[in-house]
C-alpha cells in the first residue's frame, strides 16, 4: 500500500467534489508523520476536512 501526502488527497477530493457538487467525496490514508493513526479526508461542503482515527490493539478510537 502507497502511502499518500495529504496535499495529493486534498487535490483528488477538490476535483471530485468539482464534478458532483451533490457528492461528499472522502479518502483514507495513512501519513508517515502520523504511523499510529488512519487519516481520513473529506470534504462536505467548500474547504477539506482531516480526521485522526488511532488503530489500537483491540479496534479503533474516533472522537474519544
Amino acid at each position: 500500500m502507497k502511502t499518500a501526502k495529504f496535499d495529493e488527497i486534498k487535490e483528488a477530493l477538490e476535483k471530485e467534489k468539482s464534478e458532483d457538487e451533490n457528492r461528499i467525496p472522502y479518502r483514507f490514508t495513512i501519513l508517515p508523520d502520523f504511523p499510529q493513526f488512519i487519516v481520513l479526508g473529506y470534504m462536505p461542503k467548500q474547504s477539506v476536512i482531516r480526521e485522526f482515527i488511532k488503530v489500537k490493539p483491540r479496534g479503533f478510537l474516533f472522537h474519544n
